[in-house]
């Protein structure tokens, strides 16, 4: 099974930071490592991956919700909290396709509370 280079790259990173205190220090270095191997172009890929990994570590959850309309901050802090989530990432994203409702989606979970799913599965029930 081959690794993905990127998350080589961050793993190795996190593990620099984690025990040593001059982050500054090890972040230039890093990045001379990176220029040194030509690998400059794979930083914002080496970011995503380390946030992920930092995310997975520290048990933050990555939680995204799209509605319909930008959502007030406390109804996504009683969503996050009816989830589980104690800490989060929150991406959050406005699609006027989404009539009512909303989605949210984090770790590995879909919940689907949009209008039109509702619809879709009462048609469905109703046909049965």
């Amino acid at each position: 099974m081959k690794k993905d280079l990127n998350k080589i790259y961050a793993e190795v990173l996190y593990n620099l930071l984690e025990k040593n205190e001059n982050m500054d220090s090890v972040i230039l270095n890093f990045l001379n490592l990176l220029k040194k191997k030509s690998q400059l172009h794979r930083t914002e890929k080496i970011i995503f991956e380390f946030k992920k990994l930092y995310n997975k570590k520290n048990g933050i959850a990555n939680l995204k919700i799209k509605s319909a309309r930008p959502l007030d901050t406390k109804i996504v802090q009683e969503l996050a909290k009816a989830l589980g989530l104690k800490k989060y990432d929150l991406q959050t994203e406005a699609d006027e396709k989404i009539l009512g409702g909303f989605m949210a989606e984090y770790d590995d979970n879909l919940i689907d509370f949009t209008l039109k799913n509702s619809l879709e599965k009462l048609h469905n029930q109703l046909k049965s």
